[in-house]
């Protein structure tokens, strides 16, 4: 792995099962992605579900539209499936 940058050397050999070994720069990722994305995956799902004509909510207090994307309900079950496997 020469000419690669340190910070993805510490990537690919951080500890994932430990927190303190995930670089602040990949916990802020994963925050934002907690606060953003999930939330509107979710709301595109319930969208999906009821047959709504478009997906409303509120992210980060403030109103989110779009229409509902199969897509993104695709993304939120592989999700789903990858956290919940062994």
């Amino acid at each position: 792995m020469t000419g690669e940058r340190p910070g993805v050397r510490r990537l690919w050999t951080a500890d994932w099962t430990r927190q303190d070994s995930i670089p602040d720069t990949i916990r802020a990722l994963l925050a934002e992605l907690g606060r953003v994305y999930v939330p509107a995956l979710l709301a595109n799902a319930k969208a999906l579900m009821d047959g709504a004509e478009q997906v409303e909510t509120k992210i980060d207090g403030k109103p989110w539209v779009q229409q509902p994307l199969p897509y993104q309900r695709k993304c939120l079950q592989w999700l789903r499936e990858k956290l919940f496997e062994d």
